[in-house]
């Protein structure tokens, strides 16, 4: 038979593994949750419906005194377009790096060819069309059409410099 004290301490133990596992996942899904286009629409929230019409693809400039390796200098500002009760307009999402879009949105404005460099991987069909948008892109930016559009849920509109709170619909 096995002592008690020996049967308390392996309870403690898993329990403790337990919890500290669940704090884990509970810190990765908050983690999850501040990227933009993942946020959490509660039940009780009306979100206003809206659809990701383009999105403005921008190149961040390398400073040339800069000696870190930045891998990825593209920039995309997600443009929604909302219908609320006060009528309908634009919201438009600050520049995130590519990585941090929900994927149906990082899929449909990036190629996954890792072996085209120069047109900033832009999913458009031509090398010349690509080509001119990654130049429009360094010059201050392109602004990427997406036909159709993608559904989308505001939570939050984002007013006074906050970000706004959005998600795409059916993830």
């Amino acid at each position: 038979m096995m002592n008690l004290g020996v049967l308390l301490f392996i309870v403690m133990a898993v329990g403790s593994l337990v919890v500290f596992g669940l704090a884990i996942v509970l810190v990765l899904m908050m983690i999850r949750r501040s990227r933009p286009g993942r946020a959490a629409v509660p039940a009780h929230v009306d979100a206003l419906p809206g659809s990701v019409g383009s999105a403005v693809v921008t190149v961040v400039p390398r400073s040339p005194g800069l000696r870190t390796k930045e891998g990825d200098l593209r920039r995309v500002s997600v443009v929604i377009d909302v219908d609320g009760p006060r009528g309908s307009g634009q919201i438009t999402d600050q520049p995130v790096k590519p990585e941090y879009l929900p994927w149906a949105l990082r899929r449909r404005l990036f190629s996954l060819s890792p072996f085209r460099y120069g047109d900033l991987q832009l999913n458009l069909e031509g090398e010349d069309v690509r080509n001119r948008a990654a130049e429009q892109a360094r010059a201050g930016g392109f602004r990427f059409p997406l036909d159709p559009p993608l559904p989308v849920s505001v939570v939050h509109p984002g007013d006074d410099g906050a970000r706004p709170v959005w998600r795409i619909e059916g993830q």
